[in-house]
C-alpha cells in the first residue's frame, strides 16, 4: 500500500513531469496519434470532402494550397515510391518484417543508449520510432477485408509544377525528418571530433608517419618491459 501511495505521490511532482518531458515519450505518442488519426479522418471523410469542395479534381485531390499541396487518398501496398507493391502478399510480408525489425531496433537503441545520447539523437529517434510503428500498424492490419483499406494509407500530396511528389503520410514525414536530424547530429559530432584531433596535432603528420611512430613507440615500450622484467629477476636472484 505504501509503494502504491509513493508512486502516486511521485506522479504529482515537478521532477517526474520534467523527466517525462525530457524522455520525449510524449513526442512519440503525439506523432503516432497524429498519424493514425489523420489517416482515418481522410479514409472516412475523403469523398464527402471532395463532393463539397469546388476545387476537387480526381487526379489531383482536394486542394489545401492550390497548385502546391493537396489531400489525395491512396492505399500503398508497397514502400516508398510503391517499392515492392507488385510483389503481392510476399512483398507485404517482407515490408511487414522490415517494419517490425526497424521499430524494435530503434526502440531498443533508444532505451539502451538513452543516458549516453545527446538531445539531437533523442529527437531523431523519437521521431523515427512512431513513424516506423505507424506504418507497421497499416501493414499488419489493413488487408482490404471487412471494409478496411488495403495497404498503408497515404494522403499528403505535393505538386511542384508538373511534377507530383509521391503521396505520403505523417508517419513517413516523421521517419524522414527523424533520419535527417540523426544525420545532422552525426555530422556535427564528426566535425567536432575532427576539430579536436586537429587541435591535438593528429593531422600534423601523414598516416604512414603516424603508423611508423606508433610502431616505434610500441617497440620501445616492449623493450622497456623486457628490461624491467630482467631487472626484477636479477633483484629476486640477489635476494635469494
Amino acid at each position: 500500500m505504501n509503494k502504491i501511495k509513493s508512486f502516486f505521490n511521485r506522479l504529482v511532482t515537478k521532477e517526474f513531469w520534467l523527466s517525462v518531458f525530457h524522455s520525449l515519450v510524449w513526442l512519440m505518442i503525439l506523432m503516432f496519434v497524429l498519424d493514425i488519426a489523420s489517416k482515418w479522418a481522410v479514409e472516412n471523410n475523403y469523398y464527402n470532402w471532395a463532393e463539397t469542395n469546388p476545387g476537387f479534381v480526381g487526379s489531383n485531390g482536394i486542394p489545401l494550397i492550390n497548385g502546391f499541396l493537396y489531400v489525395y487518398l491512396t492505399h500503398n501496398t508497397g514502400a516508398a515510391w510503391s517499392f515492392l507493391a507488385n510483389w503481392g502478399v510476399g512483398g507485404r510480408i517482407v515490408l511487414l518484417l522490415i517494419s517490425v525489425i526497424m521499430s524494435g531496433a530503434l526502440t531498443f537503441i533508444y532505451i539502451k543508449k538513452y543516458n549516453s545520447l545527446n538531445n539531437w539523437y533523442k529527437v531523431g529517434l523519437a521521431l523515427m520510432i512512431p513513424g516506423a510503428v505507424g506504418n507497421l500498424v497499416d501493414r499488419a492490419l489493413y488487408w482490404g477485408q471487412n471494409g478496411a483499406p488495403n495497404g498503408v494509407i497515404d494522403w499528403i500530396s505535393f505538386h511542384f509544377g508538373n511534377y507530383v511528389f509521391p503521396t505520403f503520410n505523417i508517419a513517413d514525414a516523421s521517419l524522414v525528418v527523424g533520419a535527417i536530424v540523426l544525420i545532422i547530429a552525426l555530422v556535427i559530432d564528426l566535425i567536432k571530433e575532427a576539430r579536436q584531433k586537429a587541435l591535438d596535432g593528429e593531422y600534423s603528420i601523414s598516416p604512414k608517419e603516424r603508423e611508423k611512430l606508433e610502431k616505434e613507440k610500441s617497440q620501445v615500450e616492449e623493450k622497456v618491459d623486457e628490461e624491467k622484467l630482467v631487472n626484477e629477476k636479477q633483484e629476486q636472484s640477489k635476494d635469494e
